[in-house]
């Protein structure tokens, strides 16, 4: 709370308004927040979600935290910060912005799925997507928010290969 406190007083000085002063101290007390609620709570747990999100109170503040998180986290170090966190951090921050602004928790992502699929089949060959087993996407229930991860991994790995084919002299990793 001591950090909140020099938020205070020093916000005015650099000529922040009011509201902005209190964002800024409120980042700076709740700075662990997401971290704690992310990587230790479930997130599949509605009441985590609401409770989460009722301590952030609007989708401005969510955004902050968001930046703030990931920003601490790979101040860190360079190895600290890896996929599993940022799947997780995403996955917190979807939710919550979803009961922020009214929407129900359960179930909400399917709507970012099928949009995710639908841009996918606009840039992959033939607009099939595949899975690992070599199935086509759609005729399997997708079951949650990490196959949107699954699939733009592998299109973008295809997308890469496919550069590297056309021009092996002048790679850039995407």
């Amino acid at each position: 709370m001591l950090g909140e406190e020099v938020a205070r007083k020093l916000c005015p000085r650099f000529g922040l308004s009011a509201a902005e002063t209190e964002t800024v101290a409120w980042l700076v007390r709740w700075h662990l927040l997401m971290t704690m609620v992310a990587f230790k709570r479930d997130l599949n747990d509605p009441k985590t979600i609401a409770d989460f999100a009722n301590q952030v109170q609007s989708p401005e503040r969510l955004r902050l935290l968001l930046v703030l998180t990931v920003v601490d986290i790979r101040a860190v170090g360079p190895k600290i910060w890896n996929g599993w966190k940022g799947q997780l951090l995403r996955d917190l921050y979807y939710n919550s912005e979803e009961y922020l602004l009214g929407g129900q928790i359960e179930g909400s992502h399917q709507h970012r799925i099928r949009e995710t699929i639908a841009d996918l089949r606009k840039v992959c060959p033939n607009g099939r997507i595949w899975n690992s087993k070599n199935l086509p996407i759609n005729s399997m229930i997708v079951s949650g928010w990490r196959w949107t991860t699954l699939i733009c991994c592998a299109c973008r790995n295809r997308a890469r290969s496919r550069r590297e084919r056309r021009n092996p002299d002048h790679y850039h990793p995407v």
